[in-house]
């Protein structure tokens, strides 16, 4: 007889009911505490673990931190010099007794910033960073150096091998190798685990062929930099092991605040810039101000809470917003009386501006773990303490805040004049032919967006032969009938009117009238939305020489400003391709020099019969086809946003005349 089937009552039973608690509660969403799997959760895990550190140099207890990578093994070790962490027990709730060590990385919510104590200000606040790091580890070691006593404890999988800690001698050799220096009051061993962290990480395991996640490099320097300018007299040395041995770099801050934003400004806008004023720079326990108004058309102020960057602003920045405004007011003179011409936002007023902004307090609240934005309402007490500041800065630099407000008018007419360029392309787009395309794109016949790619090439040459070259189902050519306007260097409603920017948006499928909402609610970074694209894949396909270059570099500008979560999502690709190429029975050979593509050739292969790729549009359409549309043969590289403002500082200036520099931000080589 058949087993008579359980009605269903569409709800919860204690089948489906999961209780995670501390460590198996952040291995089931390791995301909600470390952010994306991939270089994000690994410079994130590096990120939490030194966090404790910076704590300990904030509270005077710590000069030195060291960070060592082994790329072969993928092993970290973090190290400082501080007081060490403590291995008293306490008792629990339910009585059981723990050392506070194996607490500090098995429970979550444990810890000492729950009060002043011990720290007036900490990067760390919720007591889940290092418990999220050891969640996620194949293994983690830990040595602590308490009243001259060495301490010990290994975790396997977030949880304690042993029951506590241990006293030794000193460190194991091989980690005292790996170090600088001596001396060291905590240090922490761990590799992460790869069924977690990975991007290709499936139910806990890392498919044959998965890509490991190791952290970005750049990024990760790119931040120490940035503690290191905040954090005059700290000493941050990073290592890392490759298979042709150890580079180590050594970073401490020797410069004045003035000199840290100098060579920051000079790096948005190059020396032979003018400035709008001396700089405002102002230091006390909780704040460090460094800012200076430029005729930068965006702003680019790198702002953080206790050394933690802080991406997407927050409480302490609106704070600053406020104090802007209420400086400004006394200097709306008869010339911004018409209230037509004085509209405009308060976050208007950040146009222009270059610098550095760090708050420091404790207890700090964040709309995430991974701490990219403040929620802890301290907007009035930043407001506050700013304002007597820029006043005084107003009353010594009159003409500054006028231009200020000059600035702001300005972008509030910008976007007016955007919304009439809008209301036209819509318009266009309604009146283009084949769907609301324009003529400058071979579209696909696949009716399925999820399956389109569209490959971006220059002019109508290339894209005769990328129309020919293509797969006609899938793939579609975009032929730009010019450079587009610079996205990072110019007006955003200019940058919207250029006929080869606004037929991109267009053939993309951008939603204009979600944009037009935004620009009606004077949001000051308006983006267009990527759920509604006809394109799931975007490849940039320009010349293959430094104009091509400049060109791609001119698209991920507009990308990056006007479409940001199409690089976030890592939907835009740069075909690698190469300049000089050869087809030998049915092989393609390509290379960045005819050299190149004769040491990788059948020695039958003569020079001669290599051609130079002066334009895609002189390419016999075969080479086209393997170079950039045939997916097992084309060399593709992912662009990727970046994840701190001091490597979009970087890419503001890459966008130049720097061809070299183009060429690295865009991944190729020599």
């Amino acid at each position: 007889m058949a087993e008579k089937k359980k009605k269903s009552t569409g709800g919860q039973s204690a089948d489906t009911f999961a209780i995670n608690e501390g460590v198996r509660g952040i291995q089931a969403r390791p995301h909600m505490y470390l952010g994306e799997a991939g270089p994000s959760m690994v410079y994130r895990c590096i990120k939490e673990e030194v966090d404790n550190c910076l704590d300990e140099a904030m509270a005077g207890r710590n000069d030195w931190v060291e960070i060592y990578y082994d790329s072969t093994t993928r092993e970290f070790i973090v190290a400082d010099k501080a007081g060490g962490i403590p291995v008293d027990f306490k008792k629990r709730d339910n009585g059981e007794k723990i050392s506070i060590l194996t607490a500090a990385f098995t429970i979550a919510h444990a810890g000492g910033k729950f009060n002043d104590a011990a720290y007036k200000v900490s990067a760390g606040t919720h007591g889940v960073g290092v418990t999220a790091v050891n969640a996620v580890s194949d293994f983690l070691e830990v040595w602590t150096k308490r009243d001259g006593q060495i301490w010990s404890q290994r975790f396997e999988g977030g949880f304690p091998v042993e029951a506590k800690p241990k006293k030794v001698k000193s460190l194991p050799k091989h980690i005292s190798e790996c170090l600088t220096s001596k001396g060291y009051g905590t240090v922490i061993h761990n590799r992460l685990n790869q069924g977690i962290v990975s991007a290709d990480a499936k139910n806990g395991k890392l498919p044959k062929g998965g890509e490991v996640a190791h952290p970005d490099l750049a990024n990760v320097v790119s931040w120490i930099e940035s503690i290191s300018e905040l954090n005059p007299g700290l000493t941050l040395v990073l290592s890392v092991r490759n298979a042709k041995g150890v580079k180590s770099k050594t970073f401490i801050n020797k410069r004045t605040l003035a000199q840290t934003l100098e060579e920051i400004v000079n790096d948005c806008l190059g020396e032979e810039e003018s400035r709008r004023s001396k700089p405002v720079l102002f230091k006390n326990d909780y704040v460090t101000a460094l800012l200076q108004w430029t005729t930068l058309p965006h702003m680019m102020l790198r702002s953080s809470v206790n050394n933690s960057p802080t991406v997407d602003g927050g409480t302490h920045v609106r704070g600053l917003i406020d104090a802007l405004a209420e400086a400004v007011k006394p200097y709306e003179n008869s010339k911004h009386t018409d209230k037509k011409k004085r509209k405009y936002s308060s976050d208007d007023l950040l146009f222009g501006l270059v610098g550095i902004f760090d708050w420091r307090m404790h207890g700090a609240q964040y709309h995430s773990q991974v701490k990219d934005k403040l929620v802890s309402k301290v907007q009035d007490e930043v407001k506050a303490m700013l304002l007597p500041e820029i006043q005084k800065h107003f009353a010594a630099n009159k003409a500054l805040p006028k231009a200020i407000l000059d600035r702001a008018v300005q972008v509030e007419a910008s976007r007016e004049s955007m919304q009439k360029t809008l209301r036209s392309m819509t318009d266009a787009k309604r009146n283009a032919r084949v769907g609301g395309t324009p003529a400058c794109l071979h579209t696909a016949s696949t009716k399925d967006d999820t399956q389109r790619e569209m490959f971006v090439v220059e002019g109508d040459s290339a894209g005769g032969t990328a129309k020919n070259a293509r797969n006609p189902v899938t793939q579609e050519v975009f032929k730009a009938g010019g450079k587009p306007a610079n996205a990072l260097t110019s007006p955003l409603d200019k940058v919207i009117g250029n006929p080869t920017v606004s037929d991109f948006l267009v053939s993309l499928g951008v939603d204009f009238k979600e944009f037009d909402e935004q620009i009606k609610k004077r949001e000051p970074n308006p983006t267009f939305s990527v759920n509604k694209l006809r394109v799931q894949r975007l490849y940039l396909l320009a010349d293959a020489d430094v104009d091509g270059y400049h060109i791609n570099a001119l698209f991920l500008a507009t990308i990056w400003t006007l479409i940001p979560d199409l690089i976030r999502q890592g939907r835009v690709y740069v075909v690698d391709a190469p300049l000089f190429n050869v087809i030998h029975k049915g092989k393609h050979y390509g290379g960045r020099t005819k050299e190149e593509v004769i040491a990788k050739a059948p020695k039958e292969v003569k020079a001669t019969a290599i051609q130079r790729a002066k334009g895609w549009g002189e390419v016999p359409v075969p080479v086209m086809e393997v170079i950039a549309f045939d997916s097992t043969t084309r060399n593709v590289l992912r662009v990727l946003p970046f994840d701190t403002a001091e490597g979009q500082q970087w890419y503001y200036r890459v966008v130049g005349d720097d061809a070299s520099a183009r060429r690295q931000l865009l991944g190729f080589k020599g």
